[in-house]
């Protein structure tokens, strides 16, 4: 709870006006039958709080690396900028998880091969209310329709849904104007009629561009990267988050 947490036991989606579950984890032989989510900002101030504890453990905000130490053909650590100037750190291993548009892939000259995919993401929060889908408090939503698919998720406070398009045609979307917009997201799912009236302005949404990558050679001696860093993975099933 003080994480903003919720247990997943199997998402419920709309197809052609019908509710329906395609997956129920509870049938699982595990000891945690369900999925754990929480908040990206919530999990990582959690990290933070946990890795505080251990006694070598410093977290540096507001630092952005600026160059790799290399010697003898290996990394040994980054020169970093922070708010009282340029500082360096030395480690045995130098880890990249700073995401798909990493600055350590690019110090380290590594490429990644990139492919296409075919969609994109508007992403938007919509109001709880009054009488709201009590049932669904703490359950991914979803529902499929006329070549969209709209996946919400309960963040206790507020809605926070993901509108999913082909790729390509935002500007067609934004053309068509907001009412447009609100109409297509009630028709695939008709209980938020109420809630999309808070959209008055295309800035309260943010485009999210679906990419994937991969890096064939994601390492050298004292570096190595992890995550979007080293293969950005399709949103779809969560994959990116695993």
């Amino acid at each position: 709870h003080k994480l903003q947490h919720a247990k997943i036991y199997g998402p419920t989606l709309r197809l052609a006006n019908t509710d329906f579950s395609p997956i129920d984890f509870r049938r699982l032989k595990t000891r945690f039958p369900y999925i754990f989510l929480v908040p990206q900002v919530r999990f990582l101030d959690f990290l933070a709080a946990e890795a505080s504890k251990l006694p070598d453990f410093r977290l540096v905000m507001g630092a952005n690396v600026e160059q790799l130490i290399e010697e003898d053909g290996q990394v040994r650590g980054v020169r970093y900028l922070a708010a009282d100037g340029v500082h360096e750190v030395r480690a045995a291993l130098t880890v990249g998880a700073d995401g798909r548009f990493s600055k350590i892939r690019h110090l380290a000259g590594f490429q990644p091969i990139e492919t296409s995919a075919p969609m994109d993401i508007l992403w938007f929060r919509l109001p709880h209310i009054s009488g709201d889908l009590p049932e669904a408090e703490g359950r991914v939503l979803g529902g499929i329709g006329i070549g969209r698919v709209l996946v919400v998720f309960d963040r206790f406070d507020y809605w926070q849904v993901a509108f999913v398009f082909p790729k390509g045609q935002y500007q067609n979307l934004r053309a068509a104007g907001l009412e447009s917009f609100r109409r297509a997201i009630v028709e695939i799912e008709p209980s938020f009629t109420e809630h999309v009236k808070a959209i008055t302005d295309w800035h309260q949404c943010s485009l999210l561009s679906v990419e994937s990558s991969r890096c064939p050679l994601w390492y050298k001696p004292g570096m190595t990267l992890i995550g979007d860093a080293a293969h950005v993975m399709s949103p779809i099933g969560g994959l990116g988050i695993n």
